[in-house]
């Protein structure tokens, strides 16, 4: 009953101690079906051991990571890489400038001259490509017989290929010449295939110092290489001074002189690499018994297959290569003046691109570390790290609950994405399909609408049934609609806006019933939420912050811009009798407030202007109806046709500030129209003289201007009086 009190006197086991194991009792011929009561072990128990129960097996140690570079190691990097692909281009720079001096026909010649040379290499990139690759994932593993087994194997392979390319573009020279030179081929080629001719007995040693540079920089080592082209650009300036300004050779000086300094850049190279031991040969295989002790060693052919695996980097370059030398082929046919402005000009282009290779090498020579099997990533090292407990914390309702809204959310994007295959719903089969599903994202928002994914992935899906599919959600929008404004920030406020602002100049005025109730739900939300982003920023300003360059600031008037189009589009779509139904009639108030201060904030005009035109409209929905709002119209609206021209941000100069006042002087001559003689005296009368302090003849040429009803006449008016006052700071 209890094996906790059990004890076993010395020599149970003959003698020996015990074997590890957990003691139990089991049944020594136990029947099918039988049963044990509490406490009893049953008729012929015996007292057995358990084995040991084994250990699972425990994962092997991660090697730690690779030290992350820092910002300065990769500018002491970048900075030498820079000039390693800089110097090429200012070698042609170079030869450009001697040769321009000396013949503009020459210099003609040297673009596609130059076009062929420099692209011949290009089809031998992969090479050092996979020389970057491959040497960095060995020194980021520490196999330095890998990186001089790839560096020897990259090296033999650019030598016998650009043995190969030599000799084919030396072949080939002058029909390339002539293909490139087109309509002036007669002048031209002849020039063109002597410069190819000599460079092409330099490409060997072109594309093994790009392959030694490569090797290079994939040990991080960024600076032999730019000593090595700085080495060659000197030699070349030096080399085109003597041969071409001096000797007056042309065009084949300059060939001659970036042929040598192309060898020499080999050299250099070569003999660095040779010095750090990367191409010396691989020492014979050891002994019998010593070989078994070793892991078996890569075998040559497996080297060279992972280098040839670059190759589809081949077909990028030819289509790059293709549309360069269309470029310089098109530009020689122009011949003269022409083709000498497009070498000068490429040469120039050419040096800033640049900037992309260097980000290129400086990825390829630092990532490998960071993704290779010995050094996951860290975000994978951290999720495994994390699995244990996630799996623990499995069925918890929180895991549980998340993992649901990740699936939903899922599965909305994927509808929406089905959804870009088909153009209209003209099948029946098809509208149903689809209106059932966006039922379901739907109703998906009331469990789940506290995710941000999800609501985000619904609004989504609804953009897209009304844009594609012209298809009036707002019937299956109204009753998700809390769900989906519960937790949203101000940016979601604005995307749920946005949308129904979609389906209204979609629909227009068919659908002013069902949008009425989703216009209150929206509107409610948009106050709520700004009235919060002005407190907040209202509290950044007290403690010191600049309101207008606060993130808040921001949200804020990104929502009131939205809002503001929203409304703009319900007026001008026939829905003004929208915001003053029973649904929109208490929040009504709040809106012509926000309106109102939408006219007079800047400092966006275009934005004021929007709001002065949504003003017009209701004006001359409800005016003259209602006292109430007649009253509001001359103590609300009128000041803030002024106020609006009186703010700092308010300048005649800025181009939206003629349409403003246009908006203004329409916003009155509607006023005028739905109140009559009242307002009109009231204007001339009271507002003008006694709150603006107008002189008498302003006033009587203002009311003359009003009452002929043409808002551009009363434009240019105001304008006028304004750049005399000074005012606009015009």
């Amino acid at each position: 009953d209890d094996l906790s009190s059990l004890e076993l006197p010395p020599g149970a086991f003959g003698g020996l101690e015990p074997p590890p194991g957990d003691l139990a009792f089991l049944p020594s011929s136990p029947e099918l079906g039988q049963q044990w009561s509490d406490g009893e072990a049953g008729d012929g128990a015996a007292l057995t051991l358990l084995p040991p129960v084994p250990s699972p097996p425990q994962p092997p140690p991660q090697p730690p990571p690779p030290k992350e570079p820092t910002l300065r190691e990769a500018f002491a990097f970048a900075l030498p890489a820079m000039g390693i692909y800089a110097a090429p281009t200012l070698m042609s720079l170079i030869d450009a400038s001697f040769i321009g001096r000396a013949s503009t026909a020459q210099l003609a010649a040297l673009g596609p001259a130059g076009s062929i040379s420099d692209s011949v290499p290009f089809f031998l990139l992969f090479l050092s490509i996979a020389a970057t690759n491959l040497c960095s994932k060995a020194h980021a593993s520490g196999d330095h017989a890998a990186a001089s087994r790839v560096a020897r194997t990259a090296v033999l392979l650019g030598g016998a290929g650009g043995v190969l390319l030599g000799a084919g573009t030396l072949l080939c020279a002058s029909s390339l010449s002539r293909v490139y030179c087109g309509a002036q081929a007669a002048l031209l080629a002849p020039l063109c295939a002597k410069y190819v001719a000599i460079r092409a007995a330099a490409l060997p040693a072109v594309v093994v110092s790009t392959v030694a540079q490569a090797v290079c920089i994939g040990g991080k080592d960024a600076r032999t290489p730019m000593l090595a082209v700085a080495l060659a650009a000197l030699l070349n300036l030096g080399g085109d001074f003597v041969l071409v300004s001096r000797l007056g050779w042309g065009i084949a000086g300059a060939a001659w002189a970036t042929a040598l300094s192309q060898l020499a850049a080999m050299a250099l190279l070569l003999g660095v690499l040779a010095r750090r031991g990367l191409l010396s040969p691989e020492p014979p295989p050891p002994p019998p018994t010593e070989a078994a002790a070793l892991p078996p060693r890569p075998p040559r052919l497996a080297t060279v297959r992972a280098i040839l695996g670059f190759v589809p980097f081949v077909f990028v370059m030819a289509i790059k290569v293709s549309m360069h030398n269309l470029c310089a082929a098109t530009a020689a046919s122009l011949g003269g003046a022409p083709a000498a402005a497009h070498t000068a000009l490429m040469a120039v282009a050419w040096l800033c691109f640049t900037f992309g290779d260097v980000g290129s090498s400086l990825a390829q020579a630092f990532l490998p570390a960071f993704a290779s099997e010995e050094h996951p990533p860290p975000a994978a090292a951290a999720a495994a790290a994390s699995a244990p407990s996630l799996c623990r914390q499995d069925g918890s309702a929180v895991e549980a609950e998340e993992r649901r809204a990740m699936e939903a959310a899922h599965r909305i994007a994927v509808i929406a994405a089905v959804s870009k295959g088909f153009s209209s719903l003209a099948h029946a089969g098809t509208r149903d399909a689809f209106t059932a599903a966006i039922q379901l994202c739907l109703a998906s928002l009331g469990p789940l609408g506290s995710s941000g994914e999800v609501r985000a992935k619904t609004v989504t899906l609804l953009h897209r049934m009304v844009e594609t599919f012209a298809l009036d959600v707002l019937g299956a929008l109204q009753p998700a609609l809390p769900h989906l404004l519960r937790a949203s920030d101000a940016k979601e406020i604005a995307a749920a806006v946005a949308l129904v602002n979609q389906i209204v100049l979609k629909f227009k005025g068919s659908v002013a019933a069902s949008v009425s109730p989703v216009v209150a739900a929206l509107s409610a939300a948009v106050f709520a939420q700004l009235a919060a982003l002005e407190g907040a920023v209202a509290a950044e300003v007290g403690g010191g912050g600049r309101a207008s360059m606060s993130e808040g600031a921001r949200e804020r008037h990104a929502l009131l811009r939205g809002y503001f189009t929203f409304l703009h589009s319900l007026v001008h779509c026939d829905l003004a009798a929208v915001l003053c139904d029973a649904n929109n009639l208490p929040l009504l108030d709040a809106a012509l407030g926000r309106l109102l201060q939408g006219c007079v904030e800047g400092p966006d005009l275009t934005l004021q202007r929007q709001c002065f035109a949504v003003l017009q409209k209701l004006v001359e929905h409800l005016g003259g109806a209602d006292e109430t709002f007649d009253t509001y119209i001359r103590e609300r609206m009128l000041p803030a046709c002024f106020g609006a021209l009186s703010q700092p941000h308010f300048r005649l100069a800025d181009a939206a500030a003629l349409q403003l006042l246009e908006a203004v002087a329409a916003l009155q001559v509607a006023m005028l129209a739905k109140l009559g003689r009242p307002f009109a005296a009231h204007l001339h009368d009271v507002y003008l003289p006694q709150q603006l302090q107008c002189s008498p003849a302003f006033c009587d040429e203002y009311a003359a201007l009003l009452a002929a009803g043409e808002p551009r006449a009363l434009r240019d008016f105001l304008r006028s009086h304004l750049l005399a006052a000074g005012g606009g700071k015009s």
